[in-house]
Order: structure tokens, then sequence, then C-alpha cells
């Protein structure tokens, strides 16, 4: 959104550095987050308080995802056409995870 907006208003230039300006402090918070975890060893033993907060976030993570993507299958897939094509690319993605399925699937 933030790139729209700026190559909107002031052209690609300003596009292209309101996208960066707001992607990169996210970017820049998850890799320091991943490089310190990296040195931590009670991720990987169960039981850990560590390892439960990760496995409790990681559980959210689907449900946020999960539920973005009903909304957005509410709002696009109006008839049963489009929900039969998107149940059949939804279950191919799923059942057949090659990497050249995916932007084959968009088509």
């Amino acid at each position: 959104m933030s790139f729209a907006l700026g190559m909107s208003q002031q052209g690609p230039l300003a596009g292209l550095m309101t996208g960066l300006l707001f992607l990169m402090p996210g970017a820049l918070t998850m890799t320091a987050f991943g490089y310190g975890a990296s040195f931590l060893d009670s991720l990987s033993v169960p039981g850990t308080p560590l390892n439960c907060a990760g496995a409790g976030l990681s559980a959210v993570g689907v449900a946020m995802i999960a539920g973005a993507s009903l909304g957005l299958c509410q709002k696009l897939c109006t008839d049963r056409v489009t929900s039969t094509i998107a149940g059949v690319t939804c279950a191919a993605c799923v059942a057949l995870p090659a990497a050249w399925l995916y932007p084959a699937a968009l088509v």
C-alpha cells in the first residue's frame, strides 16, 4: 500500500523509497530476532518455555492466515464456479508441494 501511495503521488522513485521504508523496520527486526534465537539451545528442547512460546506463535500465525484467506475467499468467490476453482487450486497446492505449481496456480 505504501508503494502504491508513493508511486501515485511522486512517481516510481518515491514508490520504491516508501515501500522500502515501510518494510525495512520489520525485516530488520525479524532478522535480528532470528539471528539471536539461533544461539539459544532451548528452542530445540521440547517443553522449555521458549519452545512452547514458539509453538504457540506458530499456531496463531496459521490461524491468522487462515482467517484472512477465508475473508478474501468470501469476498472474491461469489458464485459456484469461482469457489470450485479456488478450492481445487488450494487442494492441488496442498497435495502437490512442487515449486512450479504455485506460479501455475496464479494463471
